[in-house]
């Protein structure tokens, strides 16, 4: 009986190192393969005392009215144009992967019927660095073919990285 434990154990252990492995490769493979884009930020409070110092990230192409939001499924797609200097804006919602011209790109989306949330949704920085990062005008993200988003820094109104 012990020795059928340990095997089990042994078997978890091996599946949440794999998932694990997983996710930690396919996130690598986002950042180096990832396209670039911007999105620009709507204002939020940029501090929690229990989380320690960060900022909470709101997106303008979220940014909806509430009967917008009713009229929305809980998930779908946002459809994205990027312009030249990378910077992303709304053009629809779907509620499938298809159709999507050869110049959009799909971000998920979840609505909880008070916001629409597209993930990367918080930045933290170092304690004492806020006033670094006030000026921020854009979240600079990655996005994968599967619309996996990652949120690897802010820019200010000129797309200049904030360090």
């Amino acid at each position: 009986m012990l020795k059928d434990n340990r095997w089990l154990i042994l078997l978890n252990l091996a599946l949440f190192g794999g998932f694990i492995g997983y996710s930690v490769h396919r996130n690598e493979d986002i950042l180096i393969n990832g396209r670039l884009i911007f999105l620009e930020l709507s204002p939020k409070d940029p501090r929690s005392l229990m989380q320690g110092d960060y900022m909470q990230l709101a997106y303008r192409i979220a940014d909806l009215p509430v009967e917008k939001l009713r009229s929305l499924p809980i998930t779908g797609y946002c459809v994205l144009t990027i312009d030249g200097r990378n910077i992303a804006s709304l053009k629809r919602f779907q509620a499938q992967r298809t159709p999507l011209a050869a110049d959009e790109i799909l971000i998920p989306y979840h609505n909880n019927r008070r916001q629409l949330s597209i993930g990367a949704e918080a930045y933290y920085f170092q304690e004492n660095q806020a006033s670094t990062f006030e000026p921020a005008r854009y979240g600079c993200l990655r996005v994968g073919e599967n619309g996996v988003t990652l949120l690897t820094g802010l820019c200010d109104g000129d797309i200049k990285p904030l360090k």
